[in-house]
């Protein structure tokens, strides 16, 4: 993985699900880790960005610092309520899959406590950018952003009245 590297990929207009792929994908889980080492040696990295998957294209990539709970830092979708308190995150990736990749394989279609469920009206722009997830879509309406930062801010600390042994980003 090579954190600070930028990552675009384009997916059509349609729903889709965005969050931790290993929630969702699991009947998948092994096409989907296939698809990300195809190519690399043990240590040789992931494909980054746009995947296929029984033979549908979804786009993913890795975090910046791993497991843990990542905030959303803007929201302009208008069909899109974010998880509560964050992404959680397990398999050390963010993605966004097709909804009809889902309903197909997944034993359940949304998880609003770990990722989202958002439709996107025209083709969504899909970058990550030196721990910044951006998910853009431009319509006749202006532009529509969800942005998801997997990096450490430095100016957040943990407050004594938060428990230890989470991850609070």
């Amino acid at each position: 993985m090579n954190r600070s590297e930028t990552t675009k990929g384009t997916l059509p207009a349609g729903k889709y699900w965005i969050g931790d792929l290993c929630y969702v994908m699991h009947a998948l889980w092994n096409d989907v880790c296939s698809a990300i080492f195809a190519g690399k040696s043990l240590h040789g990295g992931c494909n980054e960005g746009l995947i296929n998957v029984k033979e549908t294209v979804l786009w993913q990539h890795s975090t910046y610092d791993g497991d843990g709970w990542y905030a959303v830092h803007n929201n302009t979708l208008k069909s899109a309520h974010t998880p509560k308190n964050g992404f959680d995150v397990d398999s050390g990736l963010i993605g966004i899959v097709p909804a009809e990749l889902l309903a197909k394989y997944a034993n359940k279609l949304d998880q609003p406590e770990l990722g989202m469920s958002v439709t996107f009206v025209a083709p969504v722009e899909c970058t990550y950018e030196d721990g910044t997830y951006t998910f853009v879509c431009v319509t006749q309406e202006g532009r529509e952003e969800f942005v998801v930062c997997s990096k450490p801010l430095p100016d957040l600390e943990m407050d004594e009245d938060q428990e230890g042994g989470e991850d609070h980003v």
